[in-house]
């Protein structure tokens, strides 16, 4: 995909939407002998990286300060028969966020190509201007935290998710423990979106009904996934 884009390593901060029809596909290309290192690449991009290469002899070059997005799709069938312990275990599947359609209702529609990279682009690009705009004075790494009233609100919404968090058996907890820092995440786009550089009540309320309802797609997905090993602790070695 890479390589399609045709990317300039010189490029500052290039962003990347991939959109793959099946993620079927991508499940096959990580269990296969040559691509298998796709997924931890993948969760060292989720991590940030300031430079990535493809570690290729097209591509020796790194590209600085790498942004990259992932929409797929998948029968739950299919992804249950495909998906792998490791991939569970291991946190990649957590770096994503599922939403779970039972198929009824709603206007059918084809898969969206560029209209929906036009969509995302676009949003990237008035996101990075107001991001701009708000850092003009600052050198530094910035910060986008809650206000007072917002960080009430999270200290009590993060109490039940992690109550409820420790009821789960260990392969739903290792699938949705990082719904808690993508709440904040979102909750600091709706911010920036803004034109602010601090969380409201508001930002963090519409973060948590889409973090609720994300949670509850995840584990509707996935309820029933049993690791076939009881020993967990070598499954994360």
């Amino acid at each position: 995909h890479l390589k399609e884009k045709k990317l300039n390593p010189a490029t500052t901060k290039p962003r990347v939407l991939i959109i793959q029809d099946e993620f079927g596909k991508m499940l096959t290309a990580a269990n296969r002998a040559g691509t298998s290192n796709m997924f931890p690449e993948i969760n060292s991009l989720y991590d940030g990286r300031k430079s990535w290469s493809l570690g290729t002899k097209s591509q020796s070059e790194p590209i600085s300060s790498p942004l990259l997005s992932i929409i797929s799709s998948i029968t739950p069938n299919d992804f249950l028969e495909r998906i792998t312990e490791t991939a569970v275990s291991g946190g990649t599947l957590n770096r994503f966020l599922f939403v779970h359609s039972n198929g009824t209702g709603g206007k059918r529609l084809t898969r969206p190509k560029e209209p929906a990279q036009n969509l995302v682009e676009d949003f990237a690009k008035m996101l990075v201007a107001k991001l701009e705009i708000l850092t003009v004075a600052s050198s530094g790494p910035i910060i986008v935290d809650p206000d007072e009233e917002a960080w009430a609100i999270w200290d009590d919404w993060f109490a039940e998710f992690d109550k409820s968090f420790l009821t789960l058996p260990t392969p739903m907890q290792d699938i949705i423990k990082r719904i808690d820092s993508h709440t904040r995440k979102i909750a600091a786009v709706f911010a920036i979106c803004a034109g602010r550089l601090v969380v409201t009540k508001d930002d963090l309320v519409r973060a948590i009904h889409l973090a609720d309802y994300i949670k509850t797609s995840t584990l509707k997905f996935f309820w029933g996934l049993k690791y076939k090993s009881e020993n967990l602790l070598e499954q994360r070695v």
